[in-house]
């Protein structure tokens, strides 16, 4: 009876220790989204990225493909490429790339919100930016924000952003530290 149950045991570990095709697949797939997203990446970050140098010569290769079926084929090698590298570390360095292009985001969507908050409630909105960034300069503030204003009204729509308004994001951007 021992011995039966013995067996038992041993079937476990050798099923837990089997990983099953479907696993395998998931894995290779997850391993060509990676090699799609680095690849999506602008070359300047990619470059940024811990990668092997063969690597950087697919993604070089991926450039030159046009075919979308040779490309699919393309990526299948890349996630080959990068199973056999430490794809965990180059997860962790496409998470901090995300993370910090989202800051980014969230720091300009602060800028628009005090730039619409100033041109909105004109010198009402500066007293409390002011209030939070009394290092800003409250004279050269107001003038920012009223030739902005002028510059704004007079502008059509669909136009590109007038020279008052540039002006006034970098002021801002300087007294935010954004």
């Amino acid at each position: 009876m021992e011995q039966e149950h013995g067996d038992e045991i041993d079937e476990d570990d050798d099923q837990e220790a089997v990983i099953s095709r479907s696993q395998i697949k998931r894995e290779a797939l997850e391993f060509q989204q990676i090699g799609r997203q680095i690849y999506e990446l602008p070359k300047k970050k990619r470059n940024t990225l811990p990668l092997d140098p063969l690597l950087h010569e697919a993604f070089d290769e991926a450039d030159r493909i046009n075919s979308s079926d040779a490309l699919r084929r393309h990526f299948q090698h890349v996630g080959k490429l990068i199973r056999d590298l430490n794809a965990d570390e180059l997860k962790s360095e496409l998470a901090s790339l995300k993370r910090a292009a989202h800051l980014k985001g969230s720091r300009h969507d602060l800028l628009e919100q005090a730039i619409k908050g100033l041109l909105k409630e004109g010198r009402t909105a500066s007293e409390p930016f002011l209030e939070k960034y009394p290092h800003a300069d409250r004279q050269l503030l107001n003038q920012l924000i009223r030739n902005t204003s002028k510059a704004e009204a007079k502008r059509e729509e669909g136009a590109k952003e007038t020279p008052a308004m540039k002006k006034l994001k970098q002021y801002l951007i300087r007294i935010m530290k954004l």
